[in-house]
């Protein structure tokens, strides 16, 4: 339902939709007011106002559906966009979306776990908003997660098995209900694949006779 409010001698009518960006115009009469707002609602209904907006948690549902399973880190993404969604982030129109919201976001995430998993977060917000200009049709003035100050990763981690520590971690992946873990543990520590790599093993990339693999 539209709405007319008088200020200044003038006439704003506004448009509110779910699934909608705020439609408003402002006019000196009154009655051209109520004619605009008459006919965009109509418009509206018979689908024929083009608009390429929506809100960040519909950007990163259809990102997760069309983006994330290309690629090779797919498990784990597909799990980063699904709890995206879930925060108050999603609910921002992407149109309204800028750096301070997304900061406030980094600052909130980086007290519950590391600059690692935070610096993720914002890369997959960002890769999605160049997406949807790029690709989808958006008009956004610039990507908000571009320029913002990114948190410091840590070094990288330097630590290996120790003594008998290889043999008491067989002995505990072996106690395991799940007779894959052992046997993933070792290859893991034979090649030094990523947890990504290791699940996405096919068949057709083992090559058993000659004792290699392949990670596409």
């Amino acid at each position: 339902m539209a709405s007319i409010m008088k200020r200044n001698g003038r006439y704003t009518a506004r448009i509110r939709r779910q699934g909608t960006p705020l439609q408003t115009k402002t006019f000196d009469h009154l009655s051209d007011a109520r004619r605009w707002a008459a006919e965009t609602e109509r418009q509206i209904d018979l689908g024929h106002l083009i608009t390429n907006d929506c809100t960040v948690g519909q950007l990163l549902e259809r990102y997760g559906r069309k983006v994330t399973p290309t690629k090779r880190g797919f498990y784990v993404e597909k799990y980063i966009v699904s709890r995206l969604r879930r925060t108050w982030l999603s609910n921002i129109w992407l149109s309204k979306l800028n750096s301070g919201h997304l900061a406030r976001y980094r600052d909130e995430r980086l007290k519950e776990v590391g600059a690692s998993a935070c610096n993720r977060d914002l890369s997959i917000i960002s890769h999605a908003i160049r997406i949807a200009t790029s690709e989808w049709g958006f008009n956004l003035p610039g990507n908000s997660a571009l320029n913002l100050r990114k948190p410091t990763q840590p070094k990288g981690r330097t630590r290996r098995l120790e003594g008998d520590e290889e043999a008491r971690l067989m002995v505990s992946c072996q106690a395991s209900s799940n007779p894959y873990l052992q046997p993933l543990v070792v290859l893991a520590i034979e090649t030094a694949m990523r947890r990504g790599e290791l699940l996405g093993l096919r068949w057709e990339h083992v090559q058993l006779d000659k004792s290699y693999v392949i990670c596409p």
